[in-house]
């Protein structure tokens, strides 16, 4: 997995390493997902993101939060995602994955915090630990 789970006291938390921003934003998608726990057997749904930010934190905060309201929304759990546009301040992506029984979901996010939320660069790409309020 390209995430590990950390723990966090009422919340629970992920710390992903990519090689670049996109992957970043990608595997920690996958994280999200990964905790909700729905098991996607197909992709048969897309939808088109586009958002912009001052900063990359909020950019990544805003990534995560809109796939979650477009999950709580419209039961579309995400598997697959494909950026057109991408750089520290925007991005457009396609988000691909298939309407679920979100009464078959494992946990219930509530929201992304922006606790301890803070990219960092390192020797091997990208780091952070996003937490999830429960």
């Amino acid at each position: 997995m390209p995430y590990k789970l950390i723990d966090h006291t009422a919340d629970i938390g992920i710390k992903v390493n990519a090689k670049t921003l996109e992957e970043l934003f990608i595997d920690s998608a996958m994280g999200m997902f990964d905790i909700i726990g729905h098991h996607n057997t197909g992709v048969d749904q897309k939808v088109e993101i586009s958002l912009k930010s001052d900063m990359l934190e909020d950019l990544l905060h805003d990534w995560l939060s809109e796939l979650l309201y477009i999950y709580e929304t419209d039961n579309i759990a995400f598997l697959k995602f494909k950026f057109r546009k991408f750089d520290e301040t925007h991005l457009r992506a396609t988000a691909y994955g298939e309407v679920v029984e979100p009464e078959n979901a494992k946990t219930e996010i509530k929201a992304v915090t922006y606790h301890k939320l803070k990219i960092k660069k390192n020797k091997k790409g990208y780091g952070v630990e996003i937490i999830f309020d429960i």
